[in-house]
């Protein structure tokens, strides 16, 4: 066969492609090894499970204390006057009464509950903190972000 000699028989000449043998073993060494050591388990005992949910619990808790206290900072530091700071225009959610279906999908969605449902949606200009979350939300594009007027 001359160079080819060696052609689908993979490196160790036992056939197949891509079968090939380190130096040193034979022919399926590597597989055996493989068989014969017992597979780790990566299950936690049953005991420690309610363990851990109640570590979770705690710990999602703290982070939502967390939370709320940088929530507070962040509306602190909002309202102060710094003198020379730029002024940024606060945008606000507006709905255009005639195109609401008042389907209720934004008040769900409003991470402030800053709007309420009557006859059609109504922002709470206070409350909204101009995320925008509404305005992805309506199926009738009826809630644009404006600026809020002060």
């Amino acid at each position: 066969m001359g160079k080819n000699q060696h052609r689908g028989r993979g490196r160790c000449g036992m056939g197949g492609r891509g079968r090939g043998c380190r130096r040193g073993q034979t022919a399926g060494a590597g597989i055996e090894r493989s068989r014969s050591e017992p597979a780790a388990s990566s299950a936690a005992p049953l005991d420690a499970a309610p363990a851990q949910q109640a570590e979770r619990t705690e710990t999602l808790a703290e982070l939502r204390q967390q939370a709320e206290a940088l929530e507070q900072q962040l509306a602190e530091l909002r309202s102060r006057d710094v003198p020379g700071a730029p002024v940024v225009a606060r945008r606000v959610a507006v709905v255009n009464r005639a195109r609401c279906t008042a389907c209720g999908l934004c008040v769900s969605t409003c991470p402030k509950k800053a709007i309420r449902l009557a006859r059609c949606a109504e922002v709470d200009a206070s409350l909204c903190s101009g995320c925008g979350a509404c305005v992805d939300t309506c199926p009738v594009e009826a809630i644009s972000m404006h600026t809020a007027e002060s």
